[in-house]
């Protein structure tokens, strides 16, 4: 890897906010050339700090594939915002090559209306069946460590909610009592086609970091944070400069320092011809 190319990966690592702002202002074709030269998990840095749709115009001129791998490794709740901002085509064929462990959810979550809890829901949150002992519970958990999360969340067979259980309780409990001996069974819920906005004084919040979130008749759908409820209660509330400006008072040393050049290296394989000329 040559000089330039280190140096910038090393500034959407750390300065992602900063580099997706300057990267929104590029000609598409520039844009996707350096998205597409540099590996993916800094291509996902990018994708998650660039408004969406701008993600969403960039994954319709790249390569299926490429955005494929990209889209791979981002959380479940920006795919389903993004791919709805997404040409129907592209979507289409997205949906069909992805994985189907990532494409079930994102399909859940796409059939719902836009500002509705199962949009922004996250589905694929850790559950166990409400029939198997506490000693069985913590051998599925062992077994998939990179679900680990404060609630786990307790079903019956056919997909009803039956309560929640936290980790913690779980952990210190008696191995040979049922899982249900230390179920919550009292906790509050949401619908999934509910508004957004009607949730945010919601009361569960007082008491709950996420709530469960089921369909009109019982079934668990999957869960929503309060930190996703808030983070988009400040997306709408903060009105964001225009993108020159932010550009402009963010990156105004760098632009001084030669960036432009940096990123016209990397992109154009060190010529003279810089990208940033529009």
């Amino acid at each position: 890897m040559d000089t330039d190319q280190l140096l910038l990966e090393q500034f959407i690592t750390h300065h992602g906010k900063d580099a997706a702002r300057m990267i929104e202002q590029l000609k598409i074709e520039h844009s996707l050339a350096l998205i597409e030269k540099i590996p993916i998990e800094i291509a996902v840095i990018l994708f998650k700090k660039m408004e969406q749709f701008e993600v969403a115009r960039h994954i319709e001129e790249m390569e299926v594939e490429h955005s494929l791998k990209i889209i791979e490794k981002l959380p479940v709740q920006l795919n389903a915002s993004i791919l709805r901002r997404v040409n129907s085509n592209v979507r289409e064929m997205i949906l069909e090559k992805i994985p189907s462990e990532i494409s079930l959810p994102l399909n859940q979550m796409l059939n719902f209306y836009s500002n509705s809890v199962g949009t922004l829901m996250n589905p694929l949150v850790p559950t166990l069946p409400d029939d198997i002992s506490i000693k069985d519970a913590l051998d599925r958990i062992r077994k998939n460590k990179q679900q680990l999360f404060h609630y786990i969340f307790i079903i019956s067979h056919d997909n009803i909610f039956a309560g929640i259980v936290k980790l913690e309780d779980l952990i210190i409990a008696v191995s040979k009592e049922r899982l249900v001996s230390i179920m919550q069974t009292d906790v509050p819920h949401l619908f999934a086609d509910t508004n957004l906005h009607k949730i945010l004084n919601h009361p569960g919040w007082i008491e709950y970091t996420d709530l469960p979130v089921l369909d009109r008749s019982g079934i668990f759908l999957g869960a929503l944070s309060y930190g996703e409820v808030k983070k988009m209660e400040m997306d709408n509330k903060i009105k964001k400069p225009k993108q020159a400006v932010l550009a402009a008072n963010a990156l105004g040393e760098l632009y001084q320092i030669g960036l432009s050049g940096l990123f016209s290296s990397v992109v154009e394989g060190g010529t003279e011809k810089s990208i940033m000329n529009k």
